[in-house]
C-alpha cells in the first residue's frame, strides 16, 4: 500500500513537471537511511565494515512502524516523503555516531524516504502548481510500513542505482500498536 500510495504521488508530481529533467527513485530502491557511514570525498578503511558488523552484533533494536505523512520538496530539488518513527532511527544513529570515530558529521535529523530529484531550475507558474500539489500533500497520512531489520549498504550509485549489501541486522519483532 505505502509503495502505491507513493507511486500517485509521484505520478501526480511527474504530471506537473511534464519533460523537465527529473531523477526519480525506482520503487524497489525506495528506503530509508538510518546513517551514512562515508561520503564519496572522505576515507574509508575495509575494516571498518567488519566494525560495524561486530558493533551491531552486539545490540538488540525492536521493529517499529514508520508512518510516512507528507512530502517535501527541497532547495536542492530533493523530493522527499516525511517519516515518523518515534526516535527509533533517531536512536540508532546516535549509536552509531558515538561509537565511530570514522562516521561524517553530516547525518540527516530525521527519517524520510528519498522519492527522487529535480535536476533543472523551475520558476513561473511551474513553480506555483508545484509548490501548490507539494503543499496539498505535506500533511497528507501516505502509509505505515513496519520496519524488520537494518541493511549496511555499500551504494555505488545515488540512489541506491547500484549497490550490495554487506550485512543485514533484524530487529527483534513487536506487536503492532
Amino acid at each position: 500500500n505505502l509503495l502505491d500510495s507513493i507511486s500517485n504521488i509521484k505520478t501526480e508530481i511527474k504530471k506537473i513537471l511534464k519533460n523537465l529533467l527529473c531523477y526519480w527513485v525506482k520503487p524497489n530502491n525506495l528506503a530509508v537511511e538510518f546513517c551514512v557511514f562515508k561520503w564519496p570525498n572522505n576515507p574509508w578503511e575495509k575494516k571498518w565494515i567488519s566494525d560495524i558488523k561486530f558493533f551491531l552484533d552486539t545490540k538488540e533494536y525492536n521493529s517499529f512502524d514508520l508512518i510516512i505523512s507528507g512530502i517535501q520538496l527541497h532547495q536542492d530539488g530533493c523530493i522527499i516523503a516525511k517519516g515518523y518513527d518515534r526516535s527509533f532511527i533517531k536512536k540508532i544513529r546516535s549509536d552509531l555516531t558515538s561509537n565511530f570515530e570514522f562516521i561524517p558529521v553530516k547525518q540527516s535529523n530525521w527519517a524520510h524516504i528519498p522519492l527522487g530529484r529535480i535536476l533543472e531550475p523551475i520558476s513561473g507558474e511551474l513553480f506555483k502548481e508545484l509548490k501548490k500539489i507539494i503543499s496539498n500533500i505535506s500533511n497528507t497520512n501516505i502509509g505505515i510500513e513496519r520496519i524488520i531489520d537494518a541493511k549496511l549498504i555499500h551504494e555505488t550509485r545515488w540512489y541506491m542505482e547500484k549497490r550490495k549489501v554487506l550485512y543485514t541486522k533484524k530487529f527483534k519483532l513487536q506487536s503492532v500498536k
